[in-house]
């Protein structure tokens, strides 16, 4: 699994690789075998230490990575997860139409919320940055 930095979550555009880390991280699905996206390339996931197999290299076992960072009903799915764990989830929008959210297992500090932060450009893209940065806020 990739170490997952404040500066990679804040940078990565939406699509396959975000939702592959809000998959093996927030979901905690690991990633044994293949996921795919199936408008294009592969991307592959082995676990250390195993070599590729013949069912792997036939896709046999793969399977879609929910579209977390650009559907609003999968991104809503990771909102879920992070209140069954007992952690807070703030989202706001501003005037002009750019979404922050804040997420981790203390409660939303609204004191920086209201500051101007790292704002993005839908809400499912600000859910899965703040369930990721809250995740590696509480590693720390």
């Amino acid at each position: 699994m990739e170490h997952l930095t404040a500066e990679m979550i804040i940078e990565e555009i939406p699509g396959v690789r975000l939702d592959s880390w809000v998959q093996e991280n927030v979901m905690i699905v690991p990633p044994l075998f293949a996921y795919t996206d199936l408008a294009g390339p592969h991307i592959s996931y082995f676990p250390e230490g195993h070599q590729q197999g013949i069912a792997i290299s036939d896709w046999v076992l793969a399977e879609r990575v929910p579209g977390y960072s650009t559907d609003i009903a999968s991104a809503w799915k990771v909102v879920e997860t992070i209140n069954s764990r007992g952690w807070q989830f703030c989202i706001r929008m501003d005037k002009d139409g750019r979404v922050v959210a804040e997420s981790g297992p203390q409660d939303c500090n609204f004191s920086n919320f209201f500051n101007d932060g790292d704002f993005f450009e839908t809400v499912p893209e600000a859910i899965c940055k703040a369930a990721l940065l809250g995740i590696v806020e509480q590693e720390k």
